[in-house]
């Protein structure tokens, strides 16, 4: 037993944190690791310009607005918010219920095409693009524009993917 230092008891069980995690900045939950310097960001956003828009879009989100890979591709067509030129996704990620973010509606009603329901970024028949694929994707598209992306694809216990930043 002990003081916390703000004058409150510790009981024999309490621990504020997990063994070995480090505490938080106070403001880490606006922060982004953007892998980019700016210069490099702006010339990739205005390279992906003349991608497809599916492409463009997901670099958009993941190098413009800084949301992650794994968030981006949580997007579902069925919570866009329709405005008259843009429109709000919400991106759910894992350390807060949700993020919106405000983009252009063309890429979005080309990627969508009719559809209103499912993962915004998925195949013709809806079936939701792997991260893996998304992360070459990003790679192949930093590398058209001669820009380092930051992420990488490595392989984890035979099939198994995972998406991880450099």
């Amino acid at each position: 037993r002990g003081s916390d230092g703000a004058g409150h008891e510790r009981g024999a069980f309490a621990h504020p944190r997990a063994a070995g995690s480090r505490r938080r900045a106070a403001n880490a939950s606006g922060m982004h690791d953007l892998p980019l310097s700016p210069d490099d960001r702006g010339t990739l956003l205005r390279v992906v310009r003349t991608q497809p828009p599916r492409d463009r879009l997901l670099a958009e989100l993941v190098f413009g607005h800084g949301v992650g890979l794994a968030d981006a591709l949580t997007v579902k067509a069925e919570e866009i918010a329709w405005g008259e030129d843009r429109v709000k996704l919400c991106a759910h990620t894992g350390r807060s219920p949700r993020r919106t973010v405000t983009v252009d509606r063309e890429p979005v009603e080309a990627v969508l095409g009719e559809r209103r329901f499912g993962p915004l970024f998925a195949t013709l028949s809806g079936v939701p693009i792997r991260p893996d694929y998304a992360a070459r994707l990003l790679a192949r598209v930093a590398e058209e524009a001669g820009v380092p992306s930051g992420l990488s694809v490595k392989r984890v216990r035979g099939a198994k993917r995972v998406v991880a930043s450099r």
